[in-house]
Parts: structure tokens; sequence; C-alpha cells
């Protein structure tokens, strides 16, 4: 099923054609791999973040795309034990 994929990537890591993949062209393949994902994965990302595909990306505009989840969030951890242990100190005393 998928021995013809595997040959075909056999067949690329394999750079001096002898059959053999040696840990040189493991470790090569690994990191041309590794490069092609982090580009592929950095574009997509820029691409997201700026469908303009302006030469600068305000930081103002990434943080909004970013963290905007994150706005108020403090706030709300913080407020909403305090409003709890308040309650039960009223509800306790009643």
């Amino acid at each position: 099923m998928y021995g013809n994929d595997f040959r075909i990537i056999y067949d690329k890591i394999d750079k001096n054609g002898d059959k053999k993949v040696t840990e040189e062209e493991l470790e090569k393949w690994i990191e041309h791999v590794r490069t092609q994902y982090i580009r592929s994965f950095t574009d997509r990302q820029w691409s997201e973040h700026n469908p303009d595909n302006s030469a600068t990306l305000a930081w103002s505009s990434y943080k909004h795309k970013v963290y905007a989840f994150t706005e108020g969030l403090l706030t709300r951890l913080l407020v909403v034990p305090v409003i709890i242990v308040i309650l039960k100190i009223v509800l306790h005393s009643a």
C-alpha cells in the first residue's frame, strides 16, 4: 500500500544512491523536512495575520488577532473567586 511512497522518500534520503541510508543522510533529510515545515508554517501564519501582504505587521494588529481572547481574562480570574468568597460570607452570616 505504501511501498511506492516509501521508495520515493527513501530514494530522496539516499543522496549517494548506494541503496543504504546513512546516519548523516537521515540527519540531513530530517533537517530538510523540519526546515520545510517551519517555512510552510511561518508562511501560513504570516498570511493569516497579514492578509494584505504588507511588508510589515503592526504589533497592535498581531496582538489583537493572537491575544484578543485573553482580554479581561485576568480580571475575570481574579474577580470571580472574590465574588464567590463574598457570597459565602454573606450567606453564612444570614
